[in-house]
């Protein structure tokens, strides 16, 4: 288990005058890169859209929360020391969400070099730059929600026949978001064995209609569609929180729930099937889904700062394993 050199890197889009002469020495012209791309594309390209990485060693604070539910996911950053020209091509009010679609953000985090998970992949509602009185430190605020330019902007219009099955129906509006936004992806869709007698009118908010049609059991993790039934989950990468594996406290009943709070994880995915082995609370310990994470803490090179992961588990009767993708 390596819990040390925590590291980040946020890329985002940022619009700038790019005859500016602080353009020009901060980007050398260097437009939204390809990795970039397919996550904007509900965002309009334009010769003044250039893409922005922040990343370590700059500060960097956050608190990120992700549940199983199809509220969308939040995440608030906050990023020490960015250069004036990335500050003033960040700022966005956040009325601007109203008449125009939110710039795409990726926030990975982790430990080492090489490749950082993901801990959020979403929209930039609002970022401001600013200075507290008596500090040298300018602060990026980001106020960010997952996927929430793809959930305002997709929008259905068919009927679907008679003898059709739930299934199709589901897959139906998940092919209309990711028309909407091709950044997004099918995941886990539970398996179910309706089958229409009657044609079935989809007329309004995908988004909405989905919710409809799966029981509110649908829910968009970094840009990924699921579907799960109480007991469905899928196999994750981190398959254990112990004390091995960074677990901090004692585990807390909340009423059907269980929450743990874990040394920094960015590993963990919703959803996911997980073991909980507690020394202190052997009676809690067994099989869970993850049905929420909580990232919050500081990641950086020149201050202390402690990162944890709050995870809310749910035990299922029986559980069902489903291929995530």
């Amino acid at each position: 288990m390596v819990k040390f050199g925590r590291k980040f890197r946020i890329n985002t889009i940022g619009n700038v005058d790019t005859g500016s002469l602080a353009y020009q020495a901060a980007y050398s012209g260097k437009a939204a890169s390809d990795s970039l791309a397919q996550m904007a594309s509900a965002y309009l390209p334009n010769d003044k859209n250039v893409e922005i990485v922040l990343q370590s060693p700059l500060t960097m604070t956050f608190v990120v929360k992700r549940f199983v539910m199809p509220a969308l996911a939040t995440a608030k950053i906050t990023v020490l020391n960015v250069g004036k020209a990335r500050r003033d091509s960040l700022y966005r009010d956040p009325w601007q969400s109203m008449v125009s679609p939110m710039p795409p953000i990726k926030i990975a985090a982790g430990y080492g070099e090489g490749n950082l998970p993901y801990l959020f992949i979403g929209n930039v509602k609002s970022c401001c730059s600013y200075r507290r009185p008596g500090s040298t430190d300018y602060a990026t605020e980001f106020e960010c929600f997952g996927a929430s330019d793809t959930v305002q902007a997709a929008v259905t219009s068919r009927n679907m026949r008679a003898g059709e099955s739930k299934n199709n129906t589901i897959l139906s509006l998940i092919s209309e978001l990711t028309k909407a936004d091709s950044a997004i992806t099918k995941g886990a869709i539970h398996s179910y064995d309706t089958t229409y007698s009657r044609g079935i009118p989809l007329f309004g908010e995908t988004w909405e209609l989905l919710k409809r049609e799966t029981d509110n059991k649908c829910f968009i993790d970094n840009n990924t569609v699921h579907v799960l039934e109480e007991g469905d989950c899928f196999a994750g990468v981190v398959t254990e929180i112990s004390a091995e594996s960074g677990l901090k406290s004692t585990p807390i009943k909340h009423n059907h729930m269980v929450q743990v709070e874990m040394v920094f994880e960015p590993g963990l995915v919703l959803g996911q099937a997980i073991r909980l082995n507690s020394k202190s609370y052997s009676f809690f310990n067994g099989d869970y889904k993850i049905y929420g994470i909580e990232h919050s803490g500081t990641i950086s090179d020149s201050q202390g700062g402690e990162c944890s992961t709050l995870v809310t588990l749910y035990r299922p009767d029986l559980m069902t394993f489903l291929n995530a993708r």
